[in-house]
């Protein structure tokens, strides 16, 4: 529990930076800039100017932080969202008779995110990895290491099936086929080539 409570303290810390950040990034966008191309002088020039329009297209796209009412409706339905995979999670975890608080749920996922950000085809290995681990410092008592493992996979299920057959049934009625799709970049160089 003192690791838990330790990495819960040093999340909010984060969390509050990142706020600041973000902030800092919206309102004060040149001053942002300007420390952005500070701290990344030992970079390349070529990945630093990059970077730093990267975060000048992110800054643009905070402007919803300027309007009320669209930054409200964007944190009703993101919690709406997070809330329901964290149910669909929740109940895949008890049919494995895993018994975690509820609450224990979002720290899991944060886990997740954290595992499916590794770069692997489907986002194999990094979340079970995750899951596994958030599974083994929340379940109470603590469950067998074969049925974490099962419920790892199933959550890795749970995150990626669905939302991959959904975008397969879009590709079929869109009439596209993942070789049109897999062309497109190609295409796409080819008109920038023909319009140079």
């Amino acid at each position: 529990m003192q690791t838990l409570k330790a990495a819960g303290a040093a999340s909010l810390a984060t969390l509050g930076i990142l706020a600041a950040l973000l902030l800092l990034l919206r309102f004060r966008t040149e001053g942002a800039l300007r420390l952005a191309r500070c701290c990344l002088r030992p970079v390349p020039i070529r990945w630093s100017s990059r970077l730093v329009e990267m975060l000048d297209h992110f800054a643009r796209g905070l402007s919803v932080l300027s309007d009320l009412r669209c930054l409200l409706w964007a944190l009703f339905w993101s919690l709406v969202i997070w809330v329901e995979i964290g149910v669909s999670h929740y109940m895949m975890i008890m049919a494995f008779d895993v018994h975690v608080p509820f609450i224990a749920v979002f720290l899991l996922l944060a886990l997740m995110v954290i595992g499916v950000s590794v770069p692997t085809p489907g986002g194999m290995g990094g979340l079970q990895f995750t899951c596994a681990l958030g599974l083994t410092l929340t379940s109470v008592p603590l469950a067998p290491k074969p049925v974490i493992d099962a419920a790892s996979m199933a959550a890795w299920g749970n995150a990626f099936v669905p939302v991959t057959v959904v975008g397969l049934a879009y590709l079929w009625k869109e009439g596209l086929s993942l070789g049109k799709v897999a062309a497109l970049p190609s295409q796409q160089d080819e008109v920038s080539n023909e319009g140079e």
